[in-house]
Order: structure tokens, then C-alpha cells, then sequence
């Protein structure tokens, strides 16, 4: 009976939605003019007022730090998907929970959540390059020290990073690059720029005066040294990194306690939750214990699980 309704049903939608090509011809051309439409009516006025409001110098790092999660996103938009996230988190402490000063809380706070995911996603994205960075120096130094030829043991160096992400990608970028006709130097300073990473850079800057020599035996010596200097930076950043992250460890087991305290409080304390949820001093307890929460969050995100170079 299921089936036979299910497959009357499937029948109806298909003879009720008209799927010729000249339907989705006009559908198609329907959407491309709401998007232009939009970008017209509400993105470029916006990312206009944006442009002209705001320093430049924070227009750029906000731009900067989506580029080294990855991600290819304008500043207007990141005020838009920020100002979402903190509207749509106050609008629900307001109705949901029928708590003002935590719908305050939420409107003075709730922008930082987008920035401690992408801080997450930059620092997760940030320890997987490091690990990438220093095997595709090393590679292409060798390759270079038997070829003699730094194009050919970067063409040669690539296909080995396939399936190797974040920094495959990076490195088609550069292939793409040098087929345009750009000079090697060019290509690695923005492929360090790309990935964010100190000691690419480094390697770009060293390729840089050591292509000046014209020498093969100079170019490999001041190569090996930015690889040598990497080497030591993990070293050192491993030892940094284990400390830190216990330290990160226990700060977030301390966060944990609190919401565990709530629970607790919500199984075990008869009129708990009402007194928290209507009452004047549990809604303003409330916000005011969410609020220090997610400052303390903030702080542990940011600062002890962030890259140590910043």
C-alpha cells in the first residue's frame, strides 16, 4: 500500500513539474538575475559602504585571515555572516528563552563565535602546512641539488602532493602561475603568501637572492639553510606545542565544568530550571554566566590554540 501511494505520488510530481529544457533554461536565467539583482541592490552598496567606513588596515587583516583558513571570502561578507550569527542568537534568546539580558549578552558577543571557528580552522589548517611545508622544501632542494634545474624539480616535486591537502591545491595554483609565464621568485613569495607559512617565506626570500649568484652550488647551500632553519623551528615549536596544549587541555576540562554544573543543577535541583528561565535573578544570572563563559572561551580559542607565531 506504501509503495503503490509512494509511486502514485512519485507519478504526480512528475507530471505536475514541467522538466523540459526550456523550463530550466528560464529557471536558470531566473536565478542569475536575482543574483545579479541582488549584488546590484544590497552586496556592492553595502560592500561600498563597507569600503568607505571602515580603516583599511582592518578591511585587510579580516581578509588576510579568511585567506589563511582557506577560504576566498570579501570583508563585506564576513560582516554580513558575523552580524547573522549575532542577530540570529540574540532573536532567540529573546523568544526562545524569554530572556532580555541574555538577548544583550548574544548581541554584544555573539560576533565572536564565526571568529573562534574560523581561529579553529586556521590553526588546524596552519599545523597541517607546517607538516607539508618542510617535506615539499626538502623535496624540491634535492631535486634541485641532482637536476640542477629549480623549475623542473618544482614541476617534478608537485604530483607528489597529490591528494595532500591544503597545500596540493596551493601548489596548482603556482604551476598555474608559471605556465602564465611568472618568475619563479614571484610564484613561491605568493605561494608563501598563500599559505601563511614563516618559513616558506623564508625559503621564497633565500630562492630570491640565491637565484642573483647564478650559482648551483650557492643556490643549494642557501636553500639547505632555510630548510635547516625550519627543521629547528619545529623542534622547537613541538616542545612549545606539548606544553601548550596541555595547558589548553585543562582550561577547556575548567570550561566544561560549567555546563556540567548546569546539568547537574537541571536533574538534581527541583524548580531549577523555572527559577533560571523566569525569574529576574536566574535570567541575569544566566546571561551573566554565559556571558564570562564565552569571554573565557574567546581567550582560550584565540590565544593558547592559535598558531605560536602569532
Amino acid at each position: 500500500m506504501i509503495l503503490a501511494f509512494s509511486s502514485a505520488f512519485a507519478i504526480f510530481l512528475y507530471v505536475m513539474i514541467d522538466s523540459s529544457k526550456d523550463t530550466q533554461i528560464r529557471l536558470a536565467e531566473k536565478v542569475q538575475s536575482g543574483k545579479k539583482k541582488f549584488k546590484q541592490k544590497i552586496y556592492h552598496p553595502f560592500n561600498e559602504f563597507i569600503i568607505t567606513h571602515v580603516p583599511e588596515k582592518m578591511v585587510k587583516r579580516g581578509e588576510a585571515k579568511y585567506r589563511q583558513a582557506g577560504l576566498k571570502i570579501p570583508f563585506a561578507v564576513e560582516v554580513i555572516i558575523c552580524a547573522a550569527v549575532d542577530v540570529s542568537l540574540s532573536f532567540t534568546a529573546y523568544f526562545v528563552l524569554n530572556n532580555v539580558y541574555m538577548a544583550v549578552i548574544m548581541l554584544l558577543l555573539g560576533w565572536m563565535l564565526p571568529q573562534m571557528l574560523l581561529n579553529s580552522i586556521i590553526s588546524y589548517r596552519t599545523k597541517k602546512l607546517d607538516s607539508q611545508v618542510g617535506m615539499f622544501m626538502r623535496m624540491v632542494t634535492e631535486r634541485y641539488t641532482y637536476s640542477g634545474s629549480f623549475y623542473r624539480a618544482f614541476h617534478l616535486t608537485v604530483p607528489e602532493f597529490k591528494g595532500e591537502e591544503p597545500i596540493y591545491s596551493e601548489l596548482l595554483n603556482s604551476v598555474n602561475e608559471l605556465s602564465l609565464g611568472e618568475p619563479m621568485a614571484d610564484v613561491l613569495a605568493n605561494l608563501a603568501q598563500h599559505t601563511c607559512n614563516t618559513y616558506l617565506d623564508l625559503f621564497a626570500k633565500y630562492y630570491g637572492e640565491a637565484s642573483k649568484l647564478g650559482t648551483e652550488n650557492a643556490t643549494t647551500r642557501i636553500l639547505n639553510m632555510a630548510v635547516e632553519q625550519y627543521d629547528m623551528h619545529m623542534e622547537l615549536s613541538r616542545e612549545n606545542k606539548m606544553e601548550l596544549s596541555e595547558m589548553t587541555l585543562q582550561a577547556y576540562i575548567m570550561l566544561g565544568i560549567v555546563p556540567g554544573v548546569a546539568v547537574f543543577g537541571a536533574y538534581q535541583i527541583e524548580d531549577y530550571i523555572p527559577f533560571m528561565t523566569t525569574t529576574l535573578i536566574g535570567k541575569v544570572g544566566a546571561a551573566i554566566i554565559v556571558g564570562i563563559w564565552l569571554m573565557i572561551f574567546w581567550v582560550i580559542t584565540y590565544k593558547l590554540n592559535t598558531p605560536l607565531e602569532d
